[in-house]
């Protein structure tokens, strides 16, 4: 009886003093566009989700920040951590709590100049290239969303269209589930602790 009373006890001081390690999800909400340089270029509005290996900390101040994964879409084209060629950058400041305040994000797929056509941004046969870029920032002052599409004409000569909004959006913090791990851990300190009881009785 000793032993699995050692293995009992070993275990709930696991659960309460090792942290669970599992990623937390900021959920982003935008509006919609509003502004527009082409009537042909008119995605709807950025919306999207960073994750973190763990919660932001407290009064950051345009940190910059590696998500372990993110995934953003305007509503006519999506970028992800995983899709070739991208390019992010993610600046986040804080309040005490740890909620967003600020940001400056912009995600980009392909540098101008890019010899592959990775896609057309406003369709057309001849698209010498092109770079898409999604971004959102936002200070104490000011705040604004854009996609903006930058691409070859019939001629090779550069045009690029946009589409923007400018009200404040918001932030959504998905809490985080516990790892395999830490689940375990709770299951064999409740094991333990029955069979603890089963051997007294």
């Amino acid at each position: 009886m000793r032993p699995l009373r050692s293995i009992s006890v070993v275990t709930l001081l696991c659960l309460f003093f090792l942290p669970a390690f599992a990623d937390t999800a900021y959920v982003y909400t935008g509006g919609a566009y509003n502004t527009f340089s082409s009537a042909a270029f008119q995605p709807t509005g950025l919306s999207g989700s960073v994750t973190v290996a763990t919660s932001l900390g407290a009064n950051l101040s345009l940190a910059s920040i590696a998500p372990t994964a993110f995934n953003f879409t305007d509503g006519f084209f999506t970028l992800t951590n995983t899709t070739q060629f991208v390019l992010s950058q993610f600046l986040i400041s804080t309040d005490n709590l740890g909620n967003i305040t600020a940001w400056t994000i912009s995600l980009t797929l392909g540098p101008p100049g890019n010899p592959f056509l990775l896609h057309e941004c406003n369709p057309s046969t001849n698209t010498n290239g092109s770079a898409y870029t999604l971004a959102s920032f936002r200070n104490n002052v000011s705040s604004m969303d854009s996609s903006s599409c930058l691409h070859g004409d019939a001629t090779g000569l550069p045009i690029t269209d946009t589409a923007s909004f400018t009200t404040a959006a918001t932030w959504t913090r998905v809490e985080a589930v516990p790892e395999p791990a830490t689940i375990f851990l709770l299951g064999a300190g409740m094991v333990g602790m029955v069979g603890r009881r089963r051997r007294a009785i």
